[in-house]
């Protein structure tokens, strides 16, 4: 009975570590279910000896089938991705085996309940795991065709069968065998956390190199638009002239209100001379004016080495302004004021909105994920800030001010 629980616990750690290298939850499903019944049955024959030595590789063979027809991949890409789950499954047994052995004397009494033990913590060791991606990362590490890939994995398979015949042949495992399994494991181990950040900062220079491209564009845009105003302001003076001879106040007013709306995001151009920020604010300003928002800002920002760096900027001034954005979809005063200040080594960002009075108890609440004012699935971009300022120790100022008789609240990021 304890033999058929322990097949049972191994074969399970298989099938949770082969979800896990392909990123899926594991499914109870008819396929899954009749597999690891057929393993069972066949590791009970091959107990009983219905079924010699040679014939034992079946099971592997059972096994390698049964993720070529659950997860639909080719039959290479199962082979593989069923050997790595093997020698990961593998690595925990041996790893959880000699402390096992040498602390558990009950467990020296019987080998089906050392064997069961094992397992045991073999499945609890890898269902914490599968609820990482760090399987999933290992198997798309080595999925890569790099030579160098390769034949690591090679080296891999090589140690891992010369830790197994040692095993096997001795029936037990010896200290500098558990040595050579946990510094191999160890090592590998940090590689692979060392790949993972490598591979963090590269899709972070990615992002980098794609937004600069997209708001330099933007930048280019706003540049052709400032030598157009500049061409046309003669005309326009010339215009204010002809108003003020016929002494027409109100349509002068009008039209300087209009000159002024118009050429509101020139003055973008020259008070921020970081080209892809400037890029990123006239495109953004842009938006929200086209929302139907009035939108005021007062913006200097010099060419110089930012306290907080450019693309960081970005994501913060995004998410305040979306989310004042958001905020003024109830409010009939739709008006947002917007404020960058750089020099020096400091930046001070903020961006104010018309609001109701939010009291200092639920203005605290503002950063925590999955909590928001406006619904289901929002709150996340305040959060964000909030590990922005882990990294460059700013400030956070949250405070209700009354202008013009109407509530507003007022977000300020001061490094």
């Amino acid at each position: 009975m304890l033999e058929r629980i322990y097949w049972l616990l191994e074969i399970i750690s298989l099938a949770i570590c082969i979800s896990s290298i392909y990123g899926v939850k594991i499914k109870a499903d008819i396929k899954t279910v009749a597999w690891i019944a057929i393993e069972v049955m066949f590791m009970g024959m091959f107990k009983r000896n219905l079924i010699t030595m040679q014939t034992y590789f079946i099971i592997y063979v059972l096994y390698i089938l049964y993720v070529y027809i659950e997860f639909r991949m080719s039959l290479k890409i199962a082979t593989f991705t069923a050997i790595l789950s093997m020698i990961f499954t593998g690595l925990i047994q041996m790893i959880i085996a000699l402390p096992v052995y040498y602390i558990g004397d009950y467990c020296k009494t019987s080998e089906n309940i050392m064997v069961l033990v094992i397992n045991a913590g073999v499945l609890m060791a890898v269902v914490l795991i599968s609820k990482t991606k760090f399987l999933h990362g290992v198997y798309k590490f080595l999925a890569r065709k790099e030579l160098i890939l390769n034949i690591t994995f090679i080296l891999v398979m090589f140690i891992y069968g010369y830790c197994m015949y040692r095993i096997k042949y001795s029936n037990k495992i010896q200290s500098d065998l558990y040595v050579i399994i946990v510094t191999f494991a160890s090592i590998i181990a940090c590689i692979l956390l060392r790949w993972k950040v490598m591979e963090r900062e590269t899709e972070y220079q990615q992002e980098q190199i794609k937004l600069s491209n997209r708001y330099s564009e933007e930048y280019n845009a706003l540049v052709e638009i400032s030598r157009k105003k500049q061409h046309d302001f003669k005309n326009q003076i010339n215009a204010l002239y002809g108003l003020s001879d016929i002494k027409a106040e109100k349509e002068q007013r009008k039209y300087i209100d209009k000159l002024l709306d118009e050429n509101k995001v020139v003055k973008i151009l020259h008070s921020v001379e970081q080209p892809v920020l400037a890029g990123f604010l006239y495109r953004k300003v842009n938006e929200i004016m086209a929302a139907g928002i009035n939108i005021e800002f007062n913006l200097s920002v010099p060419d110089a080495e930012l306290a907080i760096e450019v693309f960081d900027c970005i994501e913060i001034v995004g998410i305040l302004l979306d989310n004042a954005v958001e905020a003024l979809n109830k409010e009939k005063d739709k008006s947002i004021i917007l404020e960058m200040f750089t020099m020096e080594q400091k930046v001070e960002i903020r961006v104010k909105n018309v609001s109701p009075y939010y009291e200092n108890d639920e203005i605290s609440k503002f950063f925590q994920y999955n909590y928001s004012t406006k619904g289901k699935n929002r709150g996340i971009g305040l959060a964000k800030i909030k590990d922005l300022q882990k990294k460059y120790k700013f400030d956070i100022l949250v405070e209700m001010q009354e202008i013009h008789n109407k509530n507003w609240i007022s977000f300020s990021v001061i490094k």
